[in-house]
């Protein structure tokens, strides 16, 4: 989500379940009872303009919540959000700069005021304003009253942001910035249900970076530290849009994905060699670090449950691992 004016998604078409929309919709009734005017309305700055996001019960059939002013109409609320501050136009008339603003020459609103609703670093998310057909002279305190109830918006704008925040800290790994276990667990469930659905298959695969403690205990936890962001990113970088990917702790790291074509998962093995290669080839301590992997594809889907799906492929990655130290006690004694 941007917090930029403009850039913003439409709140009207994807309301977060986070902000309770019943309390702004009481907001702006009351709003428009106070200031016993006809309009009242929330407005969002956002990719389609600037749009009406609620508006009161009274004036709902006129001018709805979900109409949007073009960010090159001269409206009101447009002049709040450039400048961030409130505006009070006590009669168009007068001033001959609304002249070409829809609101005043079509609809007939004379008199404008408004305040900037802001998301907590400052930038804009769009305003609370009371509009009438007639010329006002509010007192300082309504002025006062309507900024009140913007802080208390703006209040809830700060709450949504924690409550993501919260959110993505809870199934984000910290150190390597990807889904943590409980993400992957449940991203995978709706992969796995959409697969069932679809009648696809899906290729789950498990990853342990070899030697790390070894890095470790010769070079400290910096090192170690380097080498799982790092297998993170070359693994986020050999992966679809759509695939879902996570560092279930320490070294393991897993992918879950819909099977296209049938490769067994080394096209993903492929990408994340080559990649983790490349990251790590311009130090020497680390030069040729290794991982081993379990791959499995599931087809039908159908009887699996992630759980036993990470267990089997934990398996075959340890069966690989066992491998590769065989292979490298040969190696030597030869």
């Amino acid at each position: 989500m941007s917090n930029q004016p403009y850039l913003q998604d439409s709140y009207f078409d994807n309301m977060p379940q986070e902000i309770s929309l019943k309390r702004w919709q009481s907001t702006v009734n009351v709003v428009s009872e106070i200031f016993d005017v006809p309009g009242a309305w929330i407005m969002q700055a956002n990719i389609k303009g600037v749009e009406v996001l609620v508006a009161n019960e009274s004036i709902q059939d006129d001018f709805p919540a979900g109409i949007a002013f073009d960010f090159n109409v001269n409206v009101y609320c447009k002049t709040v959000i450039q400048n961030k501050k409130t505006l009070y136009v006590k009669n168009a008339e007068k001033e001959g700069i609304w002249n070409n603003n829809p609101e005043y020459t079509d609809a007939g609103f004379k008199s404008y005021l408004g305040v900037p609703l802001q998301w907590p670093n400052g930038d804009m998310f769009g305003t609370l304003c009371v509009l009438d057909t007639n010329e006002t002279n509010y007192p300082a305190s309504f002025i006062r009253l309507l900024w009140q109830l913007k802080e208390l918006i703006d209040g809830d704008l700060r709450n949504l942001l924690l409550i993501k925040k919260l959110k993505k800290q809870s199934v984000t790994d910290e150190l390597s910035e990807i889904n943590n276990r409980f993400g992957f667990i449940e991203n995978a469930r709706q992969l796995i249900s959409l697969a069932k659905r679809s009648r696809m298959s899906l290729s789950l695969m498990y990853f342990d970076i070899n030697g790390l403690k070894i890095m470790n205990d010769s070079y400290g936890h910096k090192m170690g530290d380097f080498i799982i962001k790092t297998f993170a990113e070359a693994l986020s970088k050999s992966i679809r849009k759509e695939d879902i990917i996570a560092r279930l702790g320490g070294d393991e790291f897993c992918f879950l994905g819909l099977h296209q074509f049938d490769d067994k998962g080394e096209t993903v093995k492929l990408r994340v060699t080559q990649l983790f290669a490349e990251l790590t080839k311009f130090d020497e301590r680390i030069k040729g670090v290794s991982f081993s992997v379990g791959c499995k594809s599931y087809d039908p889907v159908n009887g699996f449950d992630i759980d036993k799906m990470l267990s089997e492929t934990d398996c075959l990655m340890y069966a690989n691992k066992k491998s590769i130290k065989e292979a490298q006690k040969l190696k030597k004694s030869d």
